[in-house]
């Protein structure tokens, strides 16, 4: 009984020492991305999510942290489900096919400059490319291209 105890006692100390190995976010402060932009200009890489925050960098880490490093609160790529490339970006796909902070099930498709990410979003949400990044892992698959029309979106599957 007096084991019990001490690992009830040594817990308390973890919790109310704040040890544990979580780090906590201001609610009111969190970003989550469902669209990100990718694009190369000028040897620099240029991201724009939906949530209306941009980076740049010389490579995709260094955008990423830019883009973090501006945002108003804490960006979460992990809640994205589209991922759109311009197609001067494309060679940066295998990097981005390896980063773990991509769910699986996000969907990949070039894209265009100058779209605006939130009706793109709405858009692929009700056409859902057919790529993701689960199956571009395992296989080599065409990328399906997202282009604007008049007034909308039409999403053009290899």
């Amino acid at each position: 009984m007096k084991r019990w105890m001490v690992y009830l006692v040594l817990i308390a100390a973890v919790v109310l020492t704040g040890s544990l190995p979580f780090s906590s976010h201001d609610v009111g402060q969190l970003r989550p991305v469902e669209t990100i932009f990718v694009q190369r200009q000028n040897g620099q890489v240029l991201l724009a999510a939906d949530t209306g925050d941009t980076g740049a960098g010389e490579n995709w880490e260094a955008a990423m942290g830019d883009l973090e490093a501006k945002a108003p609160g804490t960006i979460f790529i992990g809640t994205a489900s589209f991922l759109l490339l311009d197609a001067s970006a494309a060679e940066l796909l295998p990097e981005l096919l390896e980063n773990r902070e991509f769910s699986p099930s996000c969907a990949v498709c070039f894209a265009p400059e100058g779209l605006d990410l939130e009706d793109a979003g709405k858009y692929l949400r009700a056409h859902e490319p057919e790529a993701d990044i689960r199956t571009l892992r395992a296989e080599q698959t065409p990328l399906p291209y997202l282009t604007q029309t008049d007034g909308g979106y039409l999403l053009v599957q290899p």
